[in-house]
C-alpha cells in the first residue's frame, strides 16, 4: 500500500471522528439547550412562572410595608400632636374616679 493512501486515509479517519464528535457534541449541546428552554418555560410554567409570582409577591409586601410606615407614622403625629396634650387631662380624670371609688368602699356607701 502506498504511503499517500495510508496519510489520506488518516486525514479521513480524522476528519471524520471529528464530524462524529462535533455532531456529539451538539446534539449534547442541542438537548441541554432545550432542557434549559423547558426549565425556563414560560409565565404559566418554570423559572419563570416561578418569578413572575416571587416578583408579584414583593410587590405587594412593598405595598403592605409602606402602608404599615404611614400607619405609624401617623400615629406618632397622633401622640406628639394630641395624645399627649390629653394624657395629664386623661390622668387627672382616671385619678378622680378612683378617688370616688374609694371614697364609697371606705365611708361605706358602696352596697
Amino acid at each position: 500500500m502506498p504511503v499517500w493512501v495510508t496519510a489520506v486515509l488518516g486525514v479521513a479517519t480524522f476528519v471524520l471522528g471529528g464530524l462524529v464528535s462535533a455532531v456529539w457534541l451538539l446534539a449534547g449541546i442541542n438537548k441541554d439547550v432545550e432542557r434549559m428552554k423547558a426549565d425556563i418555560g414560560t409565565a404559566d410554567s418554570g423559572m419563570r412562572q416561578t418569578v413572575h409570582k416571587t416578583s408579584n409577591f414583593v410587590t405587594a409586601l412593598q405595598g403592605e410595608l409602606k402602608a404599615a410606615t404611614e400607619r405609624l407614622t401617623s400615629l406618632h403625629e397622633w401622640k406628639h400632636k394630641i395624645g399627649e396634650a390629653y394624657l395629664p387631662r386623661g390622668m387627672e380624670d382616671h385619678e378622680r374616679r378612683l378617688n370616688k371609688l374609694e371614697a364609697k368602699i371606705f365611708n361605706g356607701t358602696h352596697k
